[in-house]
């Protein structure tokens, strides 16, 4: 069976379905939010500044390349919603989400810098210690901090 034949099955089943529809959606709002801000000749630093969004999801949103929270993709519906609703993209399922129903990004000036120099090299953090993900690494540290 060929991926074509899968999708054509699994196709009858309305969750897979809606599911395919919902992708389907937000990448063509995407590609669609990526030209009109570009017809606006706007960065999308510029966007995510206006919007309060993260610039990494509106990346992720303009090229389909990864999953977008919800209130994300609905902020920029919200901000472009004549457009979109002009190229005939169905808009209303993002228009009835409000930030009370997800919770909302922190904005970069008030999230708490991480302080990489403080730790040691030659030491593993403590287990309540607070790290982003990726610091630690699976294999010894060298001494001159890099991985054997």
């Amino acid at each position: 069976m060929n991926l074509s034949e899968l999708h054509q099955r699994l196709s009858q089943k309305p969750t897979y379905r809606k599911a395919y529809d919902a992708i389907g959606d937000v990448v063509l709002i995407g590609a669609a939010v990526r030209k009109l801000r570009e017809d606006e000749e706007m960065t999308q630093q510029e966007l995510v500044n206006q919007l309060g969004i993260s610039q990494f999801y509106l990346s992720r949103l303009e090229t389909g390349s990864g999953k977008v929270p919800p209130m994300v993709v609905a902020a920029v519906v919200r901000h472009f919603k004549e457009p979109l609703c002009e190229l005939g993209i169905n808009v209303e399922p993002w228009l009835a989400m409000t930030p009370k129903t997800a919770p909302a990004e922190k904005p970069l000036s008030q999230q708490r810098p991480i302080m990489l120099e403080s730790m040691s090299r030659t030491r593993r953090p403590a287990a309540t210690e607070e790290l982003p993900e990726g610091v630690l690494h699976d294999r010894p540290v060298h001494k001159h901090g890099t991985p054997h």
